[in-house]
C-alpha cells in the first residue's frame, strides 16, 4: 500500500482501501508537522507509522493534547484514538471518493 493511500484511507472493503479525495488533495505532499499544524491528525499519524517516525507521533500527541485539553501519553493511546495501528498488508485496490 502506498503511503498516500494509507494516510487518506477512511475505511476498507475487503481488499480495497477507500480514500477520501478531498482530504488527500488538502494534505498530499505535506510533512507530518505540516499535517498536524493543518489539523490533519489521522494522516499525520499514518505517515508517522509508515515511516517509524517516533518524533512525528510525539509532535502529534503534544499538539493534540494542547488543542484538546487531553492527556494522551503513549503511542498506543493515540493510535487507539484514531483507530490506526499498522499498515494493512492485504490491500490490492484503492477507491477514491
Amino acid at each position: 500500500m502506498k503511503q498516500d493511500d494509507f494516510m487518506f484511507t477512511v475505511g476498507y472493503n475487503g481488499d480495497e482501501s477507500i480514500v477520501n479525495k478531498q482530504t488527500e488533495m488538502a494534505g498530499k505532499g505535506l510533512s507530518v508537522k505540516e499535517l498536524v499544524d493543518k489539523g490533519l491528525f489521522k494522516p499525520a499519524l499514518c505517515a508517522s507509522l509508515m515511516n517509524d517516525d517516533k518524533d512525528g507521533i510525539k509532535y502529534l500527541m503534544d499538539t493534540y493534547n494542547k488543542i484538546s485539553g487531553s492527556n494522551y501519553h503513549s503511542e498506543m493511546q493515540i493510535m487507539r484514538l484514531f483507530g490506526v495501528y499498522s499498515v494493512p498488508d492485504k490491500i490490492t485496490k484503492v477507491k477514491r471518493l
